[in-house]
């Protein structure tokens, strides 16, 4: 994700994770314009997956120029791999 501040001045944004109204992860960063989280997280059937940013001033996230710039991947535990 990218953010355009309005204004050249200092900032803080913050993207956040929720599952089910609860913050699972929280990514803070002061003054940078690109915003990326990744964790691992045990879902269940009817839970509800919410991304949050906020910013401590004015601007607009951009248009992802394509699709495959946003990713949101999911497995079924337990997972049995090759990889120890």
């Amino acid at each position: 994700m990218t953010f355009e501040p309005v204004f050249v001045q200092p900032f803080v944004g913050i993207l956040d994770l929720f599952v089910n109204d609860t913050s699972v992860y929280r990514d803070i960063k002061d003054d940078v314009t690109s915003f990326s989280v990744s964790t691992i997280y045990g879902l269940h059937p009817g839970d509800t997956v919410r991304v949050v940013f906020l910013a401590t001033i004015k601007g607009r996230i951009l248009a992802l120029p394509t699709p495959s710039m946003l990713s949101f991947s999911a497995a079924r535990f337990p997972l049995t791999s090759p990889i120890p």
